[in-house]
């Protein structure tokens, strides 16, 4: 039964509205005055509210406006009561979320059939919004079950590559090694793009905006496809134009990403001539400063109508493209909603045999302060160092709890391999067990490596049922789920970090090193850590 809200100060209005709406079987409550309605809205939570335009002390417009304001009502679907020489309060309303309004005085026809409209229109978004949320946890759940498999398929690959002296086998069997590791970073990509999709078509993509630098972020994309333009002999370079500044205001992630999906494309599309990307700062001296980018191809162009599908999902210039070409057509879709969610655009200009143009802006923040360079060398400060001596061997203990066999033999080859003693358990039960025990015997693990889905009991209820029971130690969730929210959830479950499958080998390394170092100096937030609290529905006994 669809709950109503009627809102008015005079008491035969209310009245009339309550019997019209009532005999539609709707619940119907009363408030004769805006502080009224707002009191009741919290606490009945209505779907529709008939709400009067003009009333002293609050009037209508302020209601609404304080009704889209909280969290809690901001979903309710308001219908303004109003006279009908009110035109502008009428249009005022409508620009800040009204759905409609019934004009004074009313017949029971037209209020019965707006109400029964918006609560058509209601039921319709509803569904559409369960729909588009049983989509994307559809997405999800295939992502992890592909992920899991994955983990292990290029992992060995790895192993297969690394291990022994790789010169000395067969030309067959490493050209067979590198299209396995090809073709499983290939699927990968094409699960991200689709889960980066959902993300966006359910309006839960998310940015961050931190400080950055352009020039490391277009030197790194350059670096990662250098080896992809070097195998169809093109040239690809990156040009600077003007002044740049050292730092720049965005996610440096999606960004990465919007270039890496361009560049990419562009090598793709291009046999012959070369890949250019020139770089410069637009509207420097303003408060709107953005980052251009344009990427330039010599590669087959598209006509008019291919220009107007290139932002289109799953959609390829023609059928024979796809198939000559390959792709799923996702990476300009999700490229243009990524420019535009960090306040910048894609545009693009190309002609069929002549190449294509696309010039990808984003916002760079406020620039006061910052260094503008005319010197590359300046720009460039020296990369993050991922620590490979440090984490190439490992001196402690780990509990890995992990059921999949082909990964718990995988994980435990690369831990055994740099030095550490590895505890295998199949579930989580089994590792909560021996975490306590060893603490027990005053010989703890040094860290607990957690795969977050597991039978019996899954690693989010095994990570809280030890911080409960006060277990200190170093935990780093192991998870093949990789919406936005996931890490989050493992840190709010008490784990100290998060490492998604498939499992890059050096950075769970890097990360065991550094969950140990901080561990044993109290640098981290192991120590700190608070108990959470277990959620509802939890199984944490």
């Amino acid at each position: 039964m669809s709950r109503i809200l009627v809102v008015d100060e005079s008491a035969a209005i209310r009245a009339s509205l309550r019997d019209i709406l009532e005999e539609d079987g709707y619940d119907v409550s009363l408030a004769a005055n805006g502080q009224d309605a707002m009191a009741q809205a919290a606490v009945s939570r209505p779907d529709v509210a008939l709400l009067d335009i003009e009333m002293p002390e609050m009037d209508g417009i302020d209601v609404l406006l304080a009704l889209k304001a909280k969290k809690e009502t901001h979903g309710v679907s308001v219908i303004m009561l109003t006279s009908h020489d009110r035109d502008d309060k009428v249009v005022g309303a409508l620009e800040v979320g009204a759905t409609d309004f019934i004009p004074k005085p009313f017949s029971a026809a037209i209020v019965r059939a707006r109400v029964r409209n918006v609560i058509r229109i209601r039921s319709r978004h509803r569904k559409v919004q369960a729909a588009t949320e049983a989509k994307a946890q559809f997405l999800a759940d295939m992502s992890h079950e592909i992920r899991t498999p994955m983990s292990a398929i290029l992992g060995y690959a790895d192993l297969l590559y690394s291990d022994g002296d790789i010169t000395k086998a067969p030309k067959h069997r490493i050209a067979a090694i590198r299209t396995i590791k090809r073709n499983g970073e290939y699927l990968l990509d094409l699960i991200n793009d689709i889960l980066d999709l959902s993300k966006v078509e359910a309006g839960k993509l998310e940015v961050e905006s931190i400080r950055c630098s352009p020039v490391e972020i277009l030197t790194d994309v350059i670096s990662m496809m250098q080896a992809k333009a070097d195998a169809k002999s093109l040239p690809l370079q990156a040009e600077y134009i003007g002044p740049i500044p050292e730092t720049i205001h965005t996610d440096p992630t999606r960004l990465r990403q919007i270039l890496i999906n361009l560049v990419s494309n562009a090598i793709k599309f291009t046999e012959s001539g070369s890949v250019r990307v020139l770089a410069q700062l637009q509207d420097g001296d303003s408060d709107e400063a953005k980052m251009q980018y344009e990427v330039i191809d010599s590669g087959v162009g598209m006509t008019e109508e291919q220009l107007v599908n290139a932002f289109r999902p799953f959609c390829q210039a023609e059928t024979y493209t796809t198939r000559k070409y390959g792709g799923t057509g996702l990476g300009l879709t999700i490229s243009r909603r990524l420019a535009e969610l960090l306040g910048g655009r894609i545009d693009v200009t190309s002609s069929p045999a002549s190449g294509s143009v696309f010039i990808v802006t984003v916002g760079a923040g406020s620039l006061e302060g910052v260094k503008l360079h005319l010197n590359l060398d300046e720009a460039v400060s020296e990369p993050e160092s991922c620590d490979r001596t440090e984490t190439r061997r490992l001196d402690c203990r780990v509990l890995l709890a992990e059921d999949g066999p082909d990964n718990q033999r995988l994980i435990s080859y690369v831990l055994t391999k740099a030095g550490a003693k590895v505890t295998t358990a199949d579930n989580g039960r089994i590792a909560v067990d021996l975490a306590l025990t060893a603490v027990a015997d005053d010989e703890p693990y040094d860290v607990v490596l957690m795969d977050m889905q597991m039978p019996l009991m899954n690693g989010y209820d095994a990570t809280m049922k030890l911080r409960a029971e006060g277990y200190a130690g170093p935990v780093i969730a192991l998870t093949a789920c990789a919406m936005s929210h996931d890490r989050q959830k493992c840190l709010d479950a008490g784990c100290d970090e998060y490492v998604s499958k498939p499992i890059n080998h050096l950075k769970l390394l890097s990360q065991i090193s550094r969950a140990v170092r901080e561990s044993e100096t109290g640098e981290g937030e192991t120590q700190r850590r608070p108990v959470p609290e277990a959620p509802a529905g939890s199984t944490v006994t």
